[in-house]
């Protein structure tokens, strides 16, 4: 059943229903646009489109340019000019000098003495003049503009007859009470930027500002689903692999440095049908332009392990170094006409390996493997095949980042500006993580040697042009075009390829060779974007018509273990394996290529997932001021993705009638062109029309994308290009050791039999991209001492959301007794259970009517789901930039504080870019595959409260000091309590949520292990009060958990800045020294600041044993980890340590 707890304050399903309706109407469009690369035939036949089309062409033929219709880059102004009767004032000049840069923006008075200045530079001040023939001039100073601000000012101009001088007023901004203001936002100033606290120099640390945001997640959502922009243009992180979303995010780099930043701007909410590609929120950063004084500035930064908390809980932290140098310059070309930025950054990080083994005196973990042994398989290795596997003792592993930035700014003439800019990131880290088990009491345990890491490389380049034109009077275009290139892929460290080779030492194992997931991994994404708005405004009306248009390309390959895997019981048997004996090997595993005419290893043609799309975007919009203090946004966006190549066909994969229902007769259909419609209606209301009270908000759709990992899968997993050979025993297949990695043994083919096996990932033809309606309803009010209250509520309701099924799997062969679980396989049963007892076999039941389970294994399959919601209360008080309560010394206050209360339910988290993963690690009840069954999200956040504060005062002149805090204090995450095993046996292990018994009786239990002897009662007792201890499962008591139902202890954490000037001259310029602490309370006291969580967000302490032949009883075991804190939560090792960064600048 859907769980929609806030139905009673709005419905969303009359506009469901809207969308399904539409879609019914279009299914026909729909089905000609799939998959069609003729597009302007189509447009030429449906009406519908035929506007859509009329659309762009009349934009272009204006020759446009872009308020970046998906991300705003720019302020403007608007007002009323009336005479000293009261009456409108027609053909008056409005005139906007933006004083740093001497740039003009203006605009005459219409027959009802409104007037609109759009597309306006950032920032300021600004002195905005108006004149009129025989009247005197009126004018206004001091006016700085947000980012995405419109900001209301109106004139009165008096008869030059009349005595009395030029009427000259200072403006004070408030830019929280503003008629542009509708849904969630939130502007991060410059200001804010260089005086809030920041460790890691990216937009993470400012998007915590924002009150809805837990982590990279906003408003409930899935991290995946907000859009990224610079300059109003794409910069996300399309594909979907770094945790930051953005690119380079997986060599730890972020897009852009900090220094040629000057705004960005959170949307969640934003009613303008321009703003798009989100279902969580919109993050839009602007960069930094040049003026007509030369103005610049150099930094250094650095961070070190003498910087950081050194022993948490008798764990050091590991020696590190990072150093962060950069500058900025920017000024006039030529005056008041053309203007240069540029930046320039390098980061430069070591970090040492983690882990040594015995004998090594620098390292401060070990692993229990004897130098000597280590030395012998690296000297074999480089005897025998002249391949060094790298070193074992503890080394330094680099990390660097390289940025430069480059920005034009060319005032044509009064008429048209030019923006164009270059952003360039080259980043590369050495990933060398020693240990490959959980820890180091693992049985699992493993050491890689130096060559079995990987280097991961990064290089982004990223053109944006923006146009901004007057047309006529009345008529303004925008027009942004982009291009972007993003390479991303994995080196090895020796430059030389190897076979992964895993080699059993006792209770831990040597690795070396090629990284296993690293054999084959590379991604190249190419996007090119076109924004085009055409902005007339008429009377109290400004009409919006435009396009956003992206056009991605995406070549991705990820073939683990293609260069071969070996696994063996001892250096021994290796070296026998190596010298020709054919039954030493424990395990081997390989991805091969199923055509090798076409992909030919030798020759580097390897199989790659190619695919373009084209994501269009159409919309129309009027934004109605129906009175002077209420405004009304009413707008129409369609999107519509389109998919321009196929994944191969597989003519040997049969869908029988089973599996006719999805939809599906063969791998190489994917969803295309089906259309997404986002009606949209905001307002804002200055209730007393005195800019002290103001109700803003909205109902509309918001359209997003779907990671195109997601999509990718699709076309790396057809069955028809490449397959895995895997077995456990060379018993029945004599198999010798192989070191070229380019011809590894290939055992068995599709139809030979055991050993071979494919995941095939199809596509639900009808799939939608993200979508939600959401509802804005919020009230500010300004309090005595300049504060500003702010009461808002966020709600939504998903109308499309991903999720994965296996539709390989038959329904439920049987039911567990002791919770009515079902089971869709069989398990192995023991008549006796007993200490230590081995895991069951477990065979899932598949579909044993269709010709593909002989040569297939799971059959994955994306589809969307309905389910869910997720809303957000907040209550804010914000005090901003201006006059603080410092007396004489002060320069400058700004204080927020603000409490959410937030709810998220899905289907789904879908934490992962594979297929099967996101499917296998949702944890489920029962059914696995089940469309309808909700619970708490992984990114749900219950609780919330932020504040920040910043003061600047002066002690002595021009010496001026700033004093910045910033506290965080939240729920932990949500996290899931499940077995360790597959206790429904449908395939996936560690999914099943945990039963929680009432008593002794309601479980069977065993020792861990032969030498555990604790009694039955002992075993009880411990598991009881293990459920004791947390609320969730104590009131779970003879029922299945639900997923998510448990939460991680509450954080706290202050992070602190202190900044102080050293002015040198007025004409020299000053220093600025400054310090970062990250963690403050843990520098205050150690057992403050501490950070728990649960791996994963899945905690699987009830190992799944097998069955009781006699009842089909399952069994279990169950013994608290001792590395776990109270047997649940990990330590963050970096989280819970305070952290400290100095740096100095030097500014003229």
């Amino acid at each position: 059943m859907r769980q929609k707890p806030f139905r009673f304050l709005f419905s969303m399903q009359a506009l469901t229903n809207y969308l399904i309706c539409h879609s019914n109407i279009h299914s026909n469009l729909e089905g000609e646009l799939r998959m069609s690369k003729n597009l302007p035939s189509l447009l030429m036949s449906k009406p519908i489109l035929w506007l859509c089309a009329g659309i762009l062409v009349f934009a272009c033929l204006f020759s446009a340019q872009t308020v970046s219709a998906q991300g705003v880059t720019t302020a403007a102004v608007n007002g009323l000019v009336t005479d000293n009767n009261g009456q409108p004032v027609y053909g008056a000049n409005v005139i906007a000098l933006h004083v740093p840069s001497g740039s003009r923006f203006g605009a005459a008075t219409r027959a009802d003495g409104r007037y609109n200045i759009p597309a306006m530079r950032v920032g300021g001040p600004y002195t905005i003049f108006v004149t009129y023939i025989g009247y005197k001039e009126d004018r206004r100073e001091d006016i700085t503009l947000a980012l995405g601000e419109n900001r209301r000012v109106d004139f009165k101009v008096v008869e030059e007859t009349i005595e009395g001088e030029a009427i000259v007023v200072v403006s004070e901004r408030n830019p929280i009470i503003s008629e542009s203001r509708t849904g969630a936002a939130k502007t991060v100033s410059n200001l804010e930027i260089q005086t809030m606290p920041t460790l890691s120099r990216d937009f993470g640390d400012f998007t915590r500002l924002t009150p809805q945001f837990a982590g990279n997640s906003a408003a409930g959502r899935n991290n995946r689903f907000n859009n990224i922009q610079i300059d109003g243009a794409v910069n996300n992180d399309l594909f979907g692999l770094a945790a930051s979303g953005t690119p380079g995010g997986q060599a730890s780099t972020s897009p852009i440095s900090l220094d040629a930043i000057q705004e960005f701007q959170v949307v969640i909410a934003p009613y303008d049908v321009r703003q798009g590609g989100f279902t969580g929120a919109g993050i839009n950063a602007i960069t930094r332009s040049g003026t007509n004084n030369i103005e610049a500035s150099g930094y250094y930064f650095y961070k070190s392990q003498d910087l950081v908390r050194n022993k948490l809980n008798d764990v050091k932290i590991t020696d590190f170094s990072e150093k962060t140098a950069g500058f900025r310059v920017g000024g006039p070309i030529m005056k008041d006409k053309l203007f240069f930025f540029v930046n320039g950054e390098i980061t430069r990080r070591t970090d040492p390996t983690d882990y040594g083994i015995t004998g090594d005196s620098n390292a401060t973990d070990f692993i229990a493997i004897p130098a000597d042994t280590a030395q012998a398989l690296r000297d074999f290795l480089k005897t025998k095949y002249g391949y060094d596997p790298g070193g074992f003792n503890m080394r330094d592993v680099p990390i660097t980042s390289n940025k430069a930035f480059v920005r034009l700014d060319y005032n044509i003439n009064d008429k048209h500006r030019l923006t164009v800019r270059h952003n360039y990131v080259k980043a590369d880290q050495e990933i060398l993580r020693r240990v490959t088990g959980q820890s180091t009491s693992s049985s699992s345990t493993g050491f890689r040697f130096g060559d079995a890491g990987y280097i991961f490389k990064n290089i982004t380049n990223s053109t944006v042009m923006q146009l901004n034109s007057t047309l006529a009077k009345s008529l303004y275009n925008e027009l942004t075009i982009g291009y972007s290139n993003i390479d991303d892929h994995r080196n090895d460290p020796g430059n030389m390829r190897f076979p992964n080779v895993i080699i059993n030492n006792g209770g831990s194992q040597m690795v070396v060779g090629t990284e296993q997931f690293s054999q084959n991994n590379l991604l190249k994404q190419s996007i090119l974007e076109l924004t085009d708005n055409v902005t007339y405004f008429m009377g109290d009306h400004t009409f919006t018509v435009g396009t956003h248009n992206e056009f991605f390309s995406f070549k991705n390959s990820f073939l683990p273990q293609y260069n071969g895997r070996y696994q063996y019981n001892g250096l021994t048997q290796f070296i026998r394996s190596a010298n020709g004996d054919t039954n030493m090997i424990n395990a081997y595993f390989l991805t091969y290529p199923l055509d090798p005419e076409t992909f030919q290893r030798s020759t580097g043609a390897d199989p790659l997932a190619k695919f373009s799309v084209s994501q269009l975007g159409f919309y129309a919009q009027d934004a109605w001021s129906i009175l002077p203090n209420l405004k009304l946004t009413l707008g129409l966006r369609i999107d519509v993705p389109i998919i321009s190549d196929k994944p191969s066909a597989n003519d040997t994969f049969a869908l029988a009638s089973d599996l006719a229902t999805y939809g599906h007769k063969t791998t190489d259909e994917v969803a295309s062109g089906n259309l997404l419609f986002s009606p949209r209606m905001g307002f804002n209301w200055d209730v007393f029309d005195n800019n002290a009270t103001q109700v803003r908000g909205g109902l509309g759709i918001f359209s997003g994308r779907s990671p195109y990992v997601w999509i990718s899968n699709q076309y790396s997993n057809t069955g028809a290009d490449f397959g895995t050979v895997s077995f456990n025993s060379t018993a029945a297949r004599p198999l010798t050791f192989n070191p070229d990695p380019l011809t590894q043994p290939i055992e068995n083919r599709p139809g030979q039999g055991q050993g071979f096996s494919s995941t095939i990932n199809l596509m639900d033809k009808n799939f939608k991209y993200p979508q939600v309606a959401r509802l804005n309803l919020a009230i500010d009010h300004e309090l005595p001492g300049g504060l500003i209250g702010t009461l808002e509520l966020i709600a939504s309701d998903p109308i499309y959301d991903a999720m994965f099924q296996d539709i390989s799997l038959v329904g439920a062969q049987s039911y567990s007794p002791n919770d009515s679980r079902p089971r869709f396989g069989t398990i192995s049963t023991t008549a006796v259970p007993s200490a230590g007892m081995g895991s069951p076999t477990i065979r899932p039941t598949r579909q044993d009517t269709l010709s593909f389970t002989k040569t297939y294994g799971n059959v994955m399959y994306l589809t969307n789901s309905k389910n869910g919601y997720q809303y957000n209360f907040t209550v804010q008080l914000q005090k901003t930039f201006a006059s603080g309560f410092a007396g004489k010394y002060d320069k400058g206050l700004y204080a927020a504080v603000a409490y959410t209360l937030g709810r998220s339910t899905d289907v789904t988290s879908a934490t992962s870019s594979i297929a099967f993963s996101n499917w296998q690690f949702n944890p489920t009840k029962g059914d696995p595959n089940n469309k309808d069954i909700t619970a708490t999200s992984n990114y749900e956040q219950r609780h919330a409260i932020i504040a920040s504060i910043s003061q600047s005062l002066e002690f002595v002149k021009n010496w001026k000091t700033t004093v910045s805090f910033f506290y965080s204090g939240r729920s932990g995450q949500p996290y899931s309590t499940v077995y360790n095993g597959d206790v429904n046996a449908d395939g996936a292990s560690s999914n099943d949520l945990i039963y929680v018994p009432r008593d002794i009786n309601d479980i069977v239990l065993v020792g861990t292990s032969a030498s555990d002897t604790r009694t039955p009662q002992q075993l009880w007792v411990d598991l009881d009060d293990w459920i004791s201890d947390d609320p969730a499962l104590d009131k779970a008591r003879g029922k299945i958990i639900g997923r998510n139902a448990s939460t991680s202890p509450w954080v706290n954490r202050v992070d602190f800045k202190l900044s102080q000037e050293i002015p040198v001259t007025d004409r020299y310029g000053k220093f600025e020294l400054t310090m970062d602490v990250f963690n403050l309370m843990n520098l205050l006291n150690k057992e403050w600041g501490e950070s728990l969580f649960v791996n994963n967000q899945s905690l699987s302490q009830i190992r799944f044993r097998g069955v009781r032949a006699s009842d089909q009883q399952p069994v279990f075991s169950f013994a608290k980890d001792p590395n776990l804190v109270k047997g649940r939560y990990a330590r963050s090792n970096v989280g819970s340590r305070w952290q400290m960064q100095l740096g100095v600048r030097y500014t003229f």
